[in-house]
């Protein structure tokens, strides 16, 4: 699943279209080990993001949220955050 995830988002961030710049929501839910923090060309791309949710990402370590410009509600549980600024 990870890796699906990864490869969908990491070749839509690479085409000419942008169909990531459209995409309103995101879920990120289960046991993730590879995980941490969304990569640089993902937050980039995920301009139109308006709810975020993340749960049972246990390696979680970086917060990234205020990378998205259009995001109005960011819900995170049974993650290993330690800190946010």
């Amino acid at each position: 699943m990870v890796k699906s995830l990864k490869e969908t988002l990491d070749m839509a961030s690479s085409s000419s279209s942008t169909p990531l710049s459209k995409l309103k929501s995101l879920k990120i839910e289960g046991k993730l080990p590879d995980i941490r923090d969304l990569p640089f060309q993902w937050q980039r791309n995920l301009t139109s993001l308006e709810h975020l949710e993340i749960g049972d990402v246990d390696n979680l370590v970086i917060w990234f949220v205020d990378k998205f410009p259009s995001l109005q509600k960011v819900v995170i549980y049974g993650c290993d955050l330690k800190a946010l600024p």
